[in-house]
């Protein structure tokens, strides 16, 4: 319930809430059936044979599938698990008007464990990363997810869209907008993780800001996540080479198929892509 209370208490924009519940579990279903009428609710089948991370893969697909055919012009995906700020959907909505419309815009991403009190809590920067823990995507970037994404596959989601996500840039703000409940242990989307649940929680507590604050560009330094870079846009020969790497990378993305030798070759692959940027990243 604690997701549900702070997307009640931050959507001041009044925007459409979708829930996708997977039928099994009673309690759960009762306590969604029992939300607001307003909310459109929707029900997947409850797991047979099917893995874990496969159903999940299909119920983030439902999600969006669903909200972008009711005509939204983008969606906002919380987790079970995630707590956001009051400030969060307000982020979203002025960074998705302000910067959408860009050809290098892939989406938003509400967390951050940087926790400096000289960065500036209302700022955001543009890395090369993936989605997750609170995301955004709009409706252009859902129409190319939709060439290669159907949602049956037996993989993790973030896993298959991420490498068209890296052909781009993610806005991120310089302090966390969530809270991932999950790192805790007791969520099905993260890993025991105590070490990066403070920081991300420390980071939180520095940035509820309110649903009225003004978001600006400001650049930091990422160093808790080794896989995520800035963003080159700059028109020069790094920012050239670093775009190629990363289209390379898309279109050798790993397939469905579980634990094959292909695909055990492009992951030894993407590490050397990704040595090879963070490099070219670094320099100055």
């Amino acid at each position: 319930m604690l997701s549900i209370q702070a997307i009640e208490k931050g959507n001041t924009l009044n925007l459409d809430v979708v829930i996708i519940c997977q039928r099994g579990c009673p309690e759960v279903e009762k306590i969604v059936l029992g939300l607001n009428p307003s909310y459109i609710k929707i029900f997947t089948p409850e797991r047979e044979s099917e893995s874990v991370k496969s159903l999940i893969n299909r119920n983030i697909h439902t999600g969006l599938q669903e909200s972008f055919s009711r005509g939204a012009d983008y969606v906002v995906v919380i987790e079970d698990d995630i707590e956001i700020s009051p400030g969060f959907i307000h982020f979203v909505d002025t960074l998705q008007k302000d910067l959408g419309s860009d050809p290098s815009f892939r989406a938003i991403n509400g967390f951050s464990a940087n926790n400096f009190k000289s960065e500036i809590s209302t700022g955001y920067g543009k890395y090369r990363f993936g989605v997750g823990w609170g995301w955004s995507i709009n409706r252009n970037v859902w129409k190319k997810l939709s060439e290669f994404w159907t949602g049956k596959e037996n993989a993790h989601w973030d896993g298959l869209i991420e490498p068209y996500i890296r052909t781009g840039f993610v806005v991120m703000p310089n302090h966390s907008l969530i809270v991932n409940h999950g790192l805790k242990g007791n969520g099905s989307n993260s890993a025991n993780d105590p070490e990066f649940d403070e920081a991300i929680t420390s980071s939180f507590q520095m940035n509820q800001t309110l649903a009225s604050a003004h978001w600006q560009y400001s650049q930091v330094d990422i160093n808790w996540r080794g896989d995520c870079f800035d963003f080159l846009a700059a028109k020069n020969l790094r920012a050239f080479l670093v775009n190629v790497l990363f289209r390379i990378l898309f279109l050798t993305r790993h397939s469905s198929e579980a634990d094959s030798i292909k695909n055990r070759i492009r992951s030894h692959f993407k590490a050397v892509i990704f040595r090879v940027v963070r490099k070219l990243s670094l320099e100055k």
